[in-house]
């Protein structure tokens, strides 16, 4: 342990040289990593990695890696799963720095230690990090008594499915389930090959169980020679060397029906195989897989980022946070000469910032004056301490209704969405209802409180969402490469600022149980 616990130090470390190239950073990853990474790439816009990746574990996974910090670009960094092994997101964080990894460095360098290790203590969409250093453990905010290992037990058993047998399939891996990658004209794909070699093309026979050539194969995908050795590959601006699968040639393949199954193999610096599976699409079945649409409130700029303080013998709570930042928000745009003058009423000059003159602007973090406007919201929500931690309960958060139309005036109303069942409402169910009322109302520029659970059933946070961005994927699942299933599933991602003073800003999947929305 101790001699792991060097080397990676060593690897984050690495960075001091300034003599690494991207290529070589990659190659600290192990290649299920890299194929996460080059799948994500273009929705991450990667150009360049800036940084060394930085191992993240977790309490269930022993010493196995279960996610990297990459840093890329100029200030932009992700937390992408290592594999499929975690059943985590892909993508669990993306930002702009600081990093959380930069925010524990800072901490433990004020007790002059060094962070050595790094661990996911709670499970996506919420982030709850903590460092190893020699002889103890920081961790990024209080976490009570919870039992983090079991944390992990029902992730992933969340996403959609179409049917019964399918939510089946989700609590029971089914050894015989091969995932097949769909590509076609509209939907390139790749297979990473750096530090790859011997990297062929196998077929897998089409999708009614008939037999397909690798010479087809290869003469449509323009990759590889009749054998079905791959001759042509690419390169990205990061410095991953790749092959790219699409199309190129559809000479010889209007008699099949069916789409054609096929794998890329190869081997890497220590002989072990990889594989992954894809499915060619024929022409007349082939359909585009869609870029990201995005929503957006106006002046984004202007949403402050406002961190929780101890209130007494207890942290003031997420939810008075989260109204603070967007009654201060309101605020900020009057008196930027947009949306509503009467919200310059939000904030005001007397000491706690609700009494005084109009003329005193919403700041952009926390100060003495917010503070205590915060706590004042904390009043009016009857938040409560509950393991060191503030809670507001879900049907408390329209309790600012009042407070808001003392100052926004009559026309202000808080529209609050969340399950009324109340076993439902204690554990905070996610909810599909929820969410889309909380995207309609991004789109008609309000910013919205998400509540989404974070460490445990009962644990929640609340968080203001100002974007969001939905596309369409096209998964395929086959049993014996005969019996197939191609879905289409819409996924959504929104951007949070969590009410950390800006640590952890960044895009999460849209899951929440609850949605909270000040309108004038």
């Amino acid at each position: 342990m101790y001699l792991e616990l060097v080397a990676i130090l060593l690897a984050v470390t690495a960075s001091c040289h300034g003599n690494e190239t991207s290529q070589d950073w990659l190659r600290m990853m192990s290649w299920e990593s890299r194929d996460n990474l080059l799948h994500l790439h273009s929705h991450l816009d990667v150009k360049k990695l800036t940084a060394p990746p930085v191992p993240i574990y977790r309490p269930d996974m022993g010493n196995e890696i279960a996610y990297w910090l990459i840093r890329y670009n100029h200030n932009n960094h992700a937390i992408i799963s290592a594999g499929d092994h975690t059943g985590d997101y892909s993508v669990i964080l993306q930002g702009e720095d600081p990093s959380p990894v930069d925010r524990l460095d800072q901490q433990a360098a004020s007790t002059n230690s060094t962070c050595v290790r790094y661990i996911l203590l709670t499970p996506s969409p919420d982030l709850n990090m903590a460092c190893d250093f020699a002889g103890g453990r920081i961790t990024e905010r209080p976490l009570g008594n919870e039992n983090l290992t079991v944390l992990w037990a029902n992730l992933g058993h969340e996403e959609d499915a179409d049917d019964e047998n399918e939510k089946e399939m989700a609590h029971h891996k089914d050894e015989t389930a091969i995932h097949l990658h769909i590509i076609s004209s509209f939907q390139p794909a790749a297979f990473p090959v750096t530090d790859i070699r011997s990297t062929h093309i196998r077929s897998l026979g089409t999708s009614n169980g008939s037999d397909i050539s690798v010479r087809l194969l290869c003469k449509v995908l323009g990759v590889c020679d009749e054998s079905g050795r791959v001759h042509v590959y690419r390169k990205t601006e990061y410095g991953e060397v790749y092959v790219h699968l699409e199309p190129v040639n559809r000479d010889g393949m209007e008699e099949f029906q069916h789409d054609l199954h096929f794998e890329v193999v190869g081997t890497d610096h220590e002989n072990r195989p990889k594989a992954k599976g894809f499915a060619l699409e024929p022409s007349h079945r082939a359909k585009r897989q869609s870029a990201y649409t995005y929503y957006s409130i106006d002046d984004r700029t202007l949403m402050p980022d406002y961190d929780q303080f101890k209130s007494g013998k207890c942290q003031v709570g997420c939810g008075p946070v989260a109204w603070a930042q967007i009654f201060g928000y309101y605020d900020r745009r009057a008196h930027a000469g947009r949306g509503s003058a009467s919200s310059q009423a939000l904030y005001r000059c007397g000491t706690d910032g609700t009494t005084g003159s109009n003329s005193c602007q919403a700041p952009r973090y926390n100060d003495d004056r917010m503070k205590n406007y915060i706590a004042k919201l904390k009043d009016n929500l009857r938040t409560f301490c509950l393991s060191g931690s503030g809670a507001t309960l879900q049907k408390r958060m329209d309790d600012v209704e009042g407070f808001y139309k003392a100052r926004q005036g009559s026309s202000g109303d808080i529209v609050l969405k969340y399950n009324k069942f109340s076993v439902t409402r204690l554990v905070g169910v996610n909810s599909d209802k929820v969410r889309d009322s909380a995207l309609s109302y991004i789109r008609q520029k309000w910013p919205v409180i998400a509540g989404f659970r974070v460490s445990g059933v009962f644990s929640q946070h609340y968080a203001v969402m100002t974007q969001y961005r939905t596309r369409t994927v096209r998964k395929k699942v086959c049993k014996l490469l005969i019996f197939c299933k191609t879905r289409t599933v819409r996924e959504y991602d929104m951007y949070l600022h969590m009410g950390w003073g800006g640590s952890q800003n960044g895009w999460r999947s849209a899951k929440m149980f609850m949605a909270a929305v000040a309108k004038y």
